[in-house]
């Protein structure tokens, strides 16, 4: 280590001066008055030393004796005076960091300093993070000139870290005391220092070792640089030469021992981002320490990849770091800063200086320094070229590691030729330009001008511009103020709205968490249709970004395993129907949006757009080519009715627009050669059927008949008109059934039965039915007039249906009851559907296809709906009961197989599964004995698990992960197969066994024929694993060592000693470049897989029990008996997350193949699926009542395996 002044000798101060001015110092704070001319009289040898320094000291001295009276008494953490076996001396300082403290270490008896992070700082996880941080980084380096750090901990939920006390001051208060000495002005961001105290003062009388650096020149200094710029300051003198040339040689030796430190930091990966003379201190003996990690990050650490970060000094910061653009920091930031420090120590003026935040930021990122030797000629030209490199705007510019800076500076101090060089005046131009480049366009034009107006007259001209470039200069000033305030706007504009773009992102992320556990307690409570909703709302909208997981996927299957939600209506459902192939379902909603949808699997077709208004009812033709689709407004009082084919999805005919008129029904007559509808009117009349022939022109109808407004009319299956006509004479009514086509009265029934309603139709037409008010319904056959049977209710009848085979007629009475009447054997039943007493209750009926079953819902005045429900209707028995919301039921279909039933609620469509669900695909039927492991093959399709020898001959198995299949199976020979793994191209599988010898062993997947045995391991093997490359494979177990082996000649190639107990886990990095093991020594060891050299050690809190890569490489995690799961960066070790399980020791650990979420499971018996970037719950699978002991995903993400100490081999599906 080269010497402050330029030779290898250790700085060695002026011990008499620095003790003679410190006492000065307390005497004059003291009060007591100092005579200048009695002290020069006494000291003769130090006056120009006392003229120089006095004025400061009184200073000091005034401003101490100020704040005498008002400072407050040292203030420790809690009012308290310990802290562990620290006890509190003062407080040396304090920041956004923290405190720091001299303390007395008391194990020890010796001076630290000990920094603390207050209680309510250490409750923010961001500043409790930077302060670890800080602590790591610090503890990691070992240099001479870094502040060594001897311990860390927490006490009383205050953190700390304690740290060698350093004698000295810091490089910005010597600056303070330098400016104070020589009368210049301090920068704005120092005004608020107090001033320097004595040792400040007497540390940088030192360093200038009196001479008069900075004063006015009185006369020429021999050995002084000569100038050679107009620009340059002449040197300024000292009363002798040799002290003069000292300082800057001085300065050059503090950067040369920074330079150094920085090095050493960088060479360990870590960035200071902070460097300026606050964080350096100066010692007695001369010696630099670089303190203050509390910015510092690791390299490779994500958040060195700036966007917004402007935390630390801005006057010291690089112009990249200044801006916060997205741009990787890394080496060269504190090269950029140790230059400005440089500068402004050999100078004693700011590199960058402004009014405000936004003038420093645009002179930062926009402007250049003064040369140094334009304020002070004796700096010497190769210092000035160093500095200035060092603090070249443009990061390829600058020296490219503090090494190259630290060789440079030794050259100096060596008297050696330089390697910087200064940019030539063609270069300086060219960046002036470049900065200036509208000045330069600007002084071109005016140029320009000029020239012609010397052609014009020469004195006219001069005065024409002399007056124009003064407007011009000010214009130009005012413009680049505004454009340096707006930069400044724009840059922090910059930041907030990344910064915003982050929290947003988080926000969102903690939401879907959030929504996901609200779901997952929903189905806890048998809330599925709130579990569904909350499922539904985490859809992405159309263009959006899909968030859905494999915890999203996984609830949304249990959610809808009875009841499926098929969501596609913003508006009430009017209508349904079901195609005559039972293939497609039809609904319609009150804002005239019309959805198909497949029946069998619930998916949306599309959509048909054409109506704006309510859809009131469909009709397919017989060969389901075409729907008629009806419309109606009862605002507007007008209807109209389109015909689509749905092979298209287009209207290809508007059969009809009525004014006033509204559509109640529509059918397609026989042949689908006509379409017939009945309207009505509230504001007409009497009411309409009117056809539409559809085999000639459809666009062309005609009215087939008008009857009385009393009369009821129904439309049969087949197309007929069921009519029922009052008589007036009292003679009873009529029935009237009429030809479709030609309006004609095929027969008349009569009766005494009054008005008639309601009324229904059987499929076939051959029985018509009518409710009398009294209470009966009557049964006709439409072909004689008939009357075929009377079904007595018990209350007036308000609902009829017909079941598809038309045996069964039902009618839903005023008592809440249904009456069944089987017209085979003419029995009746009655189904205690709803409440008695409700007023006008209205019934939704449906048959099954097959009419053995009927699905029934009322909804009443007061009362409400009653849930569906499902009867058998021969014996009248109850089947099911809807298990979700009473909500109101407007329409129920049955699916053609009779084994669901879609219920209509609002413009909610479901559909209910009657049958208990089939799981989705079969568990495999596991282990007779206890099964230890699951492993999938790299193409998802097989799914291998191993289990104990003890009660099963083969203890290897593999499955079809779909069917649950057993495909193949064999013993694994003796000892419990622990843990297995597939070869990258499938062919291979390893087996680790709880053997003391012969524990690892390579079978052929298509055979089960064993391939090798690898023999090595002196005791159990625990875990194995293959490299992505397939060349090697690794293993370890309770012998405490890792083997790495050659696949093809089958021989060990490393043996990775270090862990003290057995080692539980392996999992090789997605780099294919490190090994990570996890053991019960509670330590995780990253190893480089080519030389086995140890890479990183992270340590963990209690036993380690397994470890997993994530798939992106970017994080990997460890579980321990305690139930923490622990993340850490694998390239800086920093420590990422901890997430705390709740089900006790974790046994196993599994990334999804997107790295957003980890699942685990251990001794509870619960698997759990978290969020590995939030730490939340998203997810628990309940189902296995044992110890778990391994997870694994599919390659694609669809399917977790799980398998546990009972047997139990369980298959969850995702997406």
């Amino acid at each position: 280590m080269s010497g402050l002044d330029g030779s290898s000798s250790a700085f060695t101060p002026d011990t008499d001066i620095v003790e003679w001015a410190a006492e000065l110092a307390e005497r004059v704070r003291a009060g007591e008055h100092v005579d200048l001319s009695t002290l020069a009289v006494e000291h003769p040898e130090r006056a120009e030393v006392l003229r120089r320094l006095l004025p400061a000291i009184e200073a000091m001295a005034r401003h101490a004796r100020s704040l005498a009276g008002r400072r407050p008494s040292p203030s420790f953490p809690g009012g308290r005076r310990t802290l562990g076996e620290f006890q509190f001396v003062r407080e040396i300082g304090r920041g956004g960091m923290g405190v720091v403290y001299e303390a007395i270490q008391s194990s020890l008896n010796r001076s630290v300093a000990l920094k603390v992070l207050p209680v309510a700082a250490a409750s923010d996880p961001r500043q409790f993070e930077r302060f670890q941080l800080e602590a790591r980084a610090a503890a990691c380096l070992r240099h001479p000139h870094i502040v060594p750090v001897f311990g860390v901990g927490c006490e009383d939920e205050v953190p700390y870290y304690a740290m060698q006390f350093i004698e000295g001051r810091s490089l910005a208060e010597i600056l303070l005391a330098l400016r104070r000495v020589e009368g210049l002005a301090v920068p704005d961001g120092d005004r608020h220092n107090s001033g320097p105290d004595a040792l400040a003062l007497a540390l940088a009388t030192d360093l200038t070792r009196l001479s008069h650096v900075f004063s006015a020149p009185k006369a020429p200094v021999t050995g002084a640089p000569k100038s050679d710029s107009p620009g340059t300051a002449p040197a300024l003198p000292d009363p002798t030469a040799t002290r003069c040339r000292s300082y800057p040689w001085t300065i050059a030796g503090l950067g040369l021992q920074v330079a150094e430190a920085l090095e050493h930091a960088h060479e360990n990966r870590v960035i200071h981002r902070d460097i300026k003379p606050g964080n350096l201190l100066l010692d007695g003996r001369g010696h630099v320490w670089v303190s203050d990690f509390g910015l510092a990050r690791f390299l490779g650490d994500a958040r060195l990849t700036l966007s917004g970060d402007l935390m630390g000094t801005l006057r010291y910061m690089s112009p990249e770091q200044a801006l916060g653009r997205h741009v990787v920091i890394d080496g060269r930031t504190d090269v950029y800063s140790l230059g400005v420090t440089l500068y402004e120590l050999l100078t004693l003026r700011a590199a960058f200086e402004g009014s405000d935040r936004a003038d420093i930021l645009q002179a930062l990122v926009r402007g250049e320094p003064t040369a140094p030797r334009r304020l002070n000629a004796a700096i010497p030209r190769d210092l000035e070229t160093i500095v200035l490199k060092a603090m070249a705007r443009e990061p390829a510019d600058r020296y490219q590691s503090a090494r190259d800076l630290a060789a440079d500076l030794t050259r100096f101090l060596d008297g050696r030729p330089v390697t910087a060089r200064r940019p030539s005046l063609v270069d300086r131009t060219a960046k002036l330009a470049a900065r200036n480049r509208g000045v330069v366009v600007a002084v071109t034009l005016l140029s320009a001008l000029v020239l012609i107006g010397l052609v014009g007259g020469l004195a006219w001209s001069n005065n024409w511009l002399r007056r124009h470039n003064e407007q011009l200069s000010l214009a130009q000033n005012r413009s680049s103020q505004l454009a340096r305030k707006a930069e400044g706007h724009r840059i922090d504009a910059e930041h907030q709205r990344d910064l915003a773009e982050r929290r947003r992102w988080f926000a969102e992320r903690h939401f879907h968490g959030a929504q996901l556990r609200l779901a997952g307690e929903a189905l806890d409570n048998g809330r599925f249709e709130r579990a569904q909703d909350i499922l539904h709302d985490l859809e992405p909208s159309p263009g959006g970004t899909d968030t859905r997981d494999f915890a999203w996927h996984s609830l949304w299957r249990l959610a809808c395993r009875t009841v499926e939600p098929m969501y596609g209506h913003d508006r009430g459902i009017s209508a349904l129907a079901i195609s005559p192939d039972g293939r497609t379902l039809v609904t319609g909603d009150h804002g005239g949006t019309i959805r198909l949808w497949n029946v069998a699997s619930g998916q949306s077709l599309g959509s048909l757009v054409g109506h704006r208004v309510t859809v009131s009812g469909f009709a397919f033709t017989s060969d389901g080519r075409f729907l008629a689709s009806a419309a109606s407004s009862d605002l507007t009082a007008r209807s109209e009715v389109l015909l689509w084919e749905l092979s298209t999805r287009r209207v290809t005919t508007r059969l009809a627009e009525l004014d006033g008129w509204l559509v109640n029904a529509l059918r397609f007559g026989p042949g689908d050669t006509a379409l017939w509808t009945h309207i009505n009117s509230d504001t007409r009349p009497g009411s309409k059927v009117v056809g539409y022939n559809l085999a000639h022109d459809a666009s062309k109808a005609h009215e087939v008949h008008r009857w009385d407004s009393r009369d009821q009319v129904n439309m049969t299956p087949d197309g007929h008109v069921v009519t029922i006509v009052p008589v007036e004479t009292g003679e009873g009514d009529r029935w009237l059934i009429r030809d479709t086509g030609t309006g004609r009265v095929d027969w008349v029934m009569s009766g005494s039965h009054n008005i008639l309603i309601p009324f229904a139709a059987s499929a076939d037409s051959r029985i018509v039915a009518a409710a009398i008010p009294g209470g009966d319904v009557v049964c006709r056959d439409t072909r004689t007039g008939s009357e075929l049977a009377r079904l007595a209710t018990d209350a007036a009848v308000f609902k009829l249906a017909f079941s598809p085979d038309g045996r069964t007629l039902a009618a839903g009475c005023e008592s809440g009851h249904v009456h069944l009447l089987d017209f085979s054997n003419k029995t009746e039943r009655r189904l205690p559907v709803g409440e008695p007493g409700r007023a006008k209750p209205t019934f939704v009926l449906a048959f099954a296809p097959g009419g053995l079953t009927l699905a029934t819902s009322v909804w009443a005045v007061p009362g409400g709906s009653t849930r569906v429900t499902i009867w058998d209707v021969a014996t009248g028995r109850r089947q099911a009961e809807y298990p979700g919301r009473q909500d109101r039921v407007s329409n129920l279909a049955f699916a053609p197989d009779g084994r669901s039933v879609f219920i209509v609620s609002g413009a909610t469509l479901r559909r209910w599964r009657l049958l208990d669900p089939e799981p989705e695909f079969a568990s495999p039927s596991g282990h007779a004995d206890e099964a230890w492991t699951v492993a999938f093959s790299p193409d998802g399709r097989l799914l291998a698990s191993g289990g104990d020898d003890t009660d099963e001959l083969n203890t290897i198995k593999l499955w079809d992960p779909v069917t649950g299949r057993l495909i193949r199976q064999w013993s694994g020979g003796r000892g419990t197969v622990a843990s297995l793994a597939f070869s990258p191209d499938g062919r291979l599988l390893v087996s680790g066994h709880l053997e003391p010898t012969d524990n690892v062993r390579l079978w052929e997947t298509g055979s089960g024929r064993m391939v090798a045995t690898l023999v090595g391991h002196t005791d159990c093997v625990r875990s194995v694993a293959f490299h992505p490359d397939g060349a090697l494979l690794a293993s370890a177990g309770s012998d405490r060592t890792v083997r790495i082996w050659d696949v093809v000649t089958k021989r060990c190639r490393s043996e990775l000693p270090g862990h003290t107990m057995t080692v539980q886990g392996l999992a090789f990095a997605p780099d294919r470049s490190a090994l990570a093991s996890a053991s019960s020594d509670g330590s995780v060891r990253l190893w480089h897989v080519g030389s086995g050299r140890l890479l990183r050690l992270l340590q963990g809190p209690q036993k380690l029990t397994a470890v997993a890569f994530a798939p992106n490489g970017e994080v990997i995690a460890a579980a321990d008996e305690d139930g923490t799961l622990t993340q850490w960066d694998p390239a800086t070790g920093e420590r990422r997350g901890v997430i705390h399980s709740e089900d006790g020791i974790v046994r196993a650990l599994a990334f999804t193949p997107d790295s957003q979420a980890l699942a685990a499971a251990g001794e509870g018996g619960m698997i759990e699926v978290w969020d590995a970037v939030t730490g939340q719950r998203l997810l628990t699978l309940p189902g296995q009542h044992q110890l778990v002991h391994s997870l694994t995903f599919s390659p694609n993400g669809r399917i977790l395996a799980s398998c546990d100490h009972g047997g139990g081999v369980r298959i969850w599906r995702g997406p």
